[in-house]
């Protein structure tokens, strides 16, 4: 819209608020024209300056005249719109300002009162926290009086047993003095008996020790023996096959000597009715020689028997003695172990 068209506009609509006796204000122009305050007030302003110049109906000007008033008048209109609207620039930047100062110390109002609700509330419970603590110090002060008192009838009583420990204290230090002379005299016998102990132990060590060496002096004996036996038996085992051997030639020869009877029974019946009498003398020669010569054998291994039954017996006599000798041994062992094991004791020192 031109600047003569917007003008006329305004200057219309404030002929009509005139001619209607209404009261005139830049908003109500601005809402009626449907432009911005800023913009009608130049307008409104010039034609207030008109309706001055037309009520004064006694002054002419000429035409000249009066084209400069209106030109000056213009421009003056104009500076003056220019300030005006600098002027409502600046208040409208003011009046943000402000706008955005008010939210900002309406909302701190918000929270100052917020923090004065919370300081009345914390107030009201420190007031009563105030009230529990005098109820809670006045039964305390209660409570200190008896304790005092307490205390009083205590102080006294461990005066009392003070005094009684003290008393039995005295007693026990002598009862305690008697008492160590009493533990130092038995000390002393302890370790008088236990010299004695000892001196009569390093005794019996030493004689068991001579035992020992004795024990083991025989032990070597016997294995010595031991060794020797069981070469015996070895041998005896030997024999025993060859003692075998022998019964069996034993039995063989027996039989022989049954047969040459035999034959010389025989021999001595045909002498009795010989058919050849020197034939039968010779036979009887041969075979009485053959039985003197097996008689010979059967008691050499007759003798050979009776020395090995004789070996055989010794043997086991050596086995029976060498059986009570390990026994021995192992007793001796063990008693030479537990000589040991006493010997390794620790034997308490005297001081």
């Amino acid at each position: 819209m031109k600047d003569n068209q917007r003008r006329a506009q305004v200057f219309s609509v404030l002929d009509g608020f005139k001619s209607r006796d209404e009261k005139i204000t830049a908003q109500k122009l601005a809402a009626q024209v449907k432009m911005g305050k800023q913009t009608v007030l130049p307008y409104y302003r010039e034609w207030q300056e008109l309706e001055i110049l037309g009520e004064d109906e006694d002054v002419e000007l000429s035409l000249e005249l009066t084209r400069v008033l209106r030109r000056e008048i213009a421009k003056e209109k104009f500076r003056q719109g220019e300030k005006a609207r600098n002027l409502q620039d600046e208040l409208d930047e003011r009046n943000g300002e402000f706008e955005t100062s008010r939210s900002e110390w309406e909302q701190k109002l918000t929270e100052q009162q917020s923090t004065i609700s919370r300081q009345e509330q914390s107030l009201f419970d420190l007031e009563q926290e105030k009230e529990t603590l005098k109820q809670s110090i006045h039964e305390a002060q209660g409570q200190i009086k008896s304790l005092q008192e307490q205390v009083k009838q205590l102080e006294a009583l461990c005066s009392k047993q003070e005094n009684r420990i003290e008393q039995e204290t005295q007693q026990g230090k002598q009862a305690l003095i008697e008492q160590e002379k009493r533990l130092d005299e038995a000390h002393q016998k302890i370790i008088n008996h236990w010299m004695k102990v000892i001196d009569e132990e390093r005794r019996e060590k030493g004689r068991l020790q001579k035992q020992i060496d004795k024990l083991q002096e025989t032990c070597s004996k016997k294995d010595r023996q031991k060794t020797e036996l069981e070469h015996s038996l070895q041998q005896e085992k030997r024999e025993r096959s060859s003692s075998e051997v022998l019964l069996t030639e034993k039995t063989s020869l027996i039989e022989l000597l049954e047969q040459d009877r035999a034959q010389l029974n025989s021999i001595t019946v045909e002498l009795g009715n010989p058919k050849d009498p020197v034939e039968s003398i010779k036979q009887l020669i041969d075979r009485a020689g053959r039985c003197l010569e097996a008689e010979t054998q059967y008691q050499a291994l007759e003798n050979r028997i009776i020395e090995l039954e004789e070996g055989i017996d010794r043997r086991k006599h050596l086995e029976s003695e060498n059986q009570q000798l390990l026994e021995k041994v192992i007793r001796l062992e063990a008693r030479i172990e537990g000589i040991q094991m006493a010997g390794g004791l620790n034997i308490p020192e005297t001081s």
